[in-house]
């Protein structure tokens, strides 16, 4: 794909907002523009895959499993105001309006639907979240080879996580990771280099009970194995926040965590990043009257393996007016770890 303009595209939840590709894709000097993933129109029923629920890629869903011709490319384009909204779970009535006001207070795109979706597949959400969020541009998902991201920039993207607010124990929030750009890789490499990240946001869903986590503001990096490599060279990331979900007034349940206000990695064998700057990103845990979420990282926030040694290394980075803010409580409030960054 070489000098193409997408805009004003849109699927109603699964993958890839304006794209979706299963081979090894290259995109170059292309512009990316209000792409997104909605639930405007979703008929969600009993024989619906719980994974069928999960929307990937507001504007490029890129899947491969095989070992791809040639590696990965996306240079030299702008993605701006795409966005990833995961659908939600029935609500009661009197929290509908807390949901409405948190949605109206979001970057994404004001044409995007917003709409309620109920759905009755209840037994899913009762064991795990499945209404999440990730990548609100780009959704790359790589088993094998390399793929690089370079000199591209990324601007008002947005992820949010599905809400599931009910009278029961059962309301869990969807997860929203990577507010520009979600990346997995298992046996492969991913390297980013010299993109710029603005003003990007990631946004838990809330939840009666447990409201969804936010990882990486703008970009999450999830490497599943030992084999895999991520490397990061001077990015810039501005104003970009991560924001776990809260729980509406009348509910007791757990807010949601924030990790990474601009950068999330969860690295199990290298992560090596070369200059850089991070400057107004925050992390913002979500609000509960019972356990308000936690934070880590107000730039970014770097997870290693607990069954493998994980190296990492960081030369010549610039941190300025990040914030990590726990969410507050009435009786247990978050806690807040490292302002700029947490290793």
């Amino acid at each position: 794909i070489v000098s193409c303009i997408f805009q004003d595209n849109s699927i109603t939840i699964g993958y890839g907002g304006a794209v979706l590709s299963y081979c090894a894709l290259r995109v170059i000097d292309s512009n990316f523009t209000d792409n997104y993933i909605s639930t405007d129109g979703a008929a969600n029923d009993l024989d619906q895959s719980p994974d069928t629920l999960q929307s990937y890629g507001g504007a490029i869903a890129i899947i491969l499993a095989h070992m791809p011709a040639f590696p990965i490319e996306i240079s030299n384009s702008l993605f701006m105001r795409n966005a990833v909204i995961a659908p939600n779970e029935r609500q009661d009535t009197n929290a509908i309006n807390e949901i409405d006001r948190a949605r109206s207070q979001s970057p994404a795109r004001a044409r995007a639907p917003l709409r309620r979706t109920t759905t009755s597949n209840t037994a899913s959400f009762a064991e795990s979240p499945t209404n999440g969020a990730q990548g609100g541009a780009v959704y790359l998902e790589l088993s094998l080879g390399a793929a690089t991201l370079r000199n591209s920039s990324f601007s008002a993207n947005y992820a949010l996580g599905g809400n599931s607010v009910r009278g029961t124990s059962r309301g869990l929030g969807g997860d929203a990771a990577g507010g520009a750009v979600y990346v997995s890789v298992l046996q492969a490499s991913i390297e980013l280099d010299h993109c710029t990240f603005n003003n990007n946001t990631a946004h838990g869903g809330l939840a009666s009970s447990r409201a969804g986590n936010a990882l990486g503001g703008a970009v999450a990096l999830i490497a599943s194995t030992i084999d895999a490599e991520i490397q990061a060279l001077d990015l810039t990331f501005d104003g970009n926040r991560a924001t776990g979900g809260s729980v509406p007034v009348g509910f007791e349940g757990v807010a949601g965590d924030a990790l990474g206000g601009a950068l999330y990695v969860l690295a199990t064998k290298q992560f090596n990043a070369t200059g850089g700057s991070f400057v107004h990103n925050r992390a913002i845990g979500g609000t509960s009257s019972l356990r308000s979420g936690d934070v880590q990282g107000g730039g970014a926030c770097i997870t290693g393996s607990s069954t493998s040694n994980t190296t990492l290394s960081w030369f010549g980075a610039w941190f300025a007016h990040n914030t990590a803010a726990a969410g507050g409580s009435l009786e247990l409030g978050g806690s807040g770890f490292g302002g700029a960054l947490s290793v």
